[in-house]
């Protein structure tokens, strides 16, 4: 497995959804997720934690009421981290 690859496609497509959609977007919220289950996967589990965080605060913040059913994914996502 090439997980260094893997890590740089990314962050690299992190960076470009977060320039061109924003924090905010599921998208973007999504890429996030989707590095923080690489680095579980890894065994980085503090970047892990941290990217996961940034996930549920931006959808609580971003999404407000209407976010509830995202949050609780994220929350989820976050849960799980930390039962590692």
């Amino acid at each position: 497995d090439d997980h260094q690859g893997a890590l740089l496609l990314l962050e690299e497509v992190l960076a470009v959804r977060r320039r061109t959609l924003g924090d905010e977007h599921a998208d973007t919220l999504d890429s996030i997720t989707n590095l923080a289950l690489h680095h579980t996967e890894t065994g980085s589990y503090a970047e892990a934690l941290r990217l996961s965080k940034e996930v549920v605060d931006t959808t609580r913040r971003s999404m407000g009421r209407q976010g509830h059913e995202e949050a609780a994914h994220s929350i989820g996502s976050l849960a799980a981290v930390h039962n590692l």
